[in-house]
């Protein structure tokens, strides 16, 4: 006979598995496709939709709808890549509202009361400025100027990554602003400038299409910091703007979207069956004279807070803030800001596929 204890124990395990089971189908409904919980009234095929592209008068035109209803539209007549290559988002219209008049206060005040939270941190011609992470990522876009320089700081979210440009294109004098768009390339979520209304990638800092097609933007180095770290003797500034309501929604569709098994959009150079690390991997990125070294920041969590290495022909020190490689930036020997990458794993790989991979060397028996 089966004694009262194993019965018990049948039913507890039984159950157990039940609850995993259950557990197991509830993951599995939240990790869908992103797209279709981001939309206000429609689903999405499988497969990503191609960009609406017209020809009127001899002009090639990309549609994109706005916020309000209407429509604009691009010349992309003048392109430097196939446009088969630009997709729908699957984003709605609108989905990324201007940051506004911007703000900015002392951060030895901000930094008492700002908690575990990233910020990026600007450093141009001896003025620093703060930028917290949540802010950049919830409008996509912010425009300013630091230390005499007109600047823009991208979040692209389908690459995870974070760029600094300058505001002023090849042979115009006035700095333009940049705008997002809901349409990608290559993985990569465009934007657009206000003046020629060309295309640009975030991810290359390159003109796609329109009349500044082939310029790249200068691009300047950053540092990403917690905030709660920061020296409040920096003498830096900070960010103080309130944001709007919906900014929850749009940080969670970016949370929603590395959730994904897969990258949900195509990225040329990027085949993640043969590779150790999830493509939603967050890792830093360096890149000198043809040789680039990539740095997954689950390697980087078995690091003290300084790693001292060579790409190439420099020599680099990558910097773990507090032993916390969310907040990994990398040097040059000096301590010096140099331009380095911060996004997925997937799109560094992508972009530098014979690129070596940081591993933490296994400790000493």
């Amino acid at each position: 006979m089966i004694s009262r204890r194993h019965a018990l124990i049948g039913v507890y395990s039984v159950a157990g598995a039940v609850l995993v089971i259950v557990f197991v189908a509830l993951v599995y409904s939240t990790i869908t496709d992103w797209r279709r919980s981001v939309t206000d009234d429609h689903a999405h095929d499988e497969e990503p939709e191609q960009a609406a592209i017209i020809e009127k008068n001899g002009e090639r035109l990309l549609e994109i709808k706005t916020g309000d209803g209407g429509t604009e539209y691009f010349d992309i007549t003048k392109h430097g890549v196939s446009l088969e290559g630009f997709l729908e988002s699957g984003l709605r219209p609108g989905f990324y509202p201007e940051a506004g008049e911007l703000r900015f206060e002392p951060a030895s005040e901000a930094i008492k009361e700002a908690g575990d939270t990233l910020a990026v941190m600007i450093s141009i011609g001896g003025e620093r400025k703060l930028y917290p992470l949540e802010f950049l990522r919830a409008y996509g876009v912010i425009n300013d100027s630091c230390g005499d320089i007109e600047i823009a700081l991208i979040w692209d979210l389908l690459t995870g990554s974070v760029k600094v440009f300058g505001r002023v294109l090849s042979g115009r004098p006035e700095a333009v602003a940049f705008l997002p768009l809901g349409i990608v390339h290559n993985s990569s979520l465009l934007f657009c400038d206000g003046e020629t209304r060309s295309i640009w990638s975030p991810y290359l800092g390159k003109c796609l299409a329109g009349e500044m097609t082939g310029e790249r933007l200068a691009e300047y180095p950053f540092r990403l910091m917690m905030l709660n770290k920061v020296d409040p003797d920096l003498g830096a500034m900070i960010l103080a703007n309130e944001m709007d309501e919906g900014y929850v929604e749009r940080i969670r569709v970016f949370n929603q979207y590395i959730m994904n098994f897969e990258a949900p959009f195509p990225m040329s150079g990027w085949d993640g069956a043969r590779s150790r690390y999830s493509w939603s991997e967050r890792a830093l990125g360096y890149e000198s004279e043809g040789s680039a070294k990539l740095y997954p920041l689950s390697e980087l969590r078995r690091v003290e807070e300084i790693l001292t290495d060579s790409v190439g022909e420099d020599e680099i020190v990558v910097v773990i803030e507090n032993g916390d490689p969310r907040a990994s930036y990398i040097t040059n020997s000096q301590g010096e800001m140099v331009l380095y990458s911060y996004s997925l794993f997937f799109a560094l790989k992508a972009r530098f596929p014979d690129a070596e991979i940081y591993r933490t060397p296994l400790p000493e028996e």
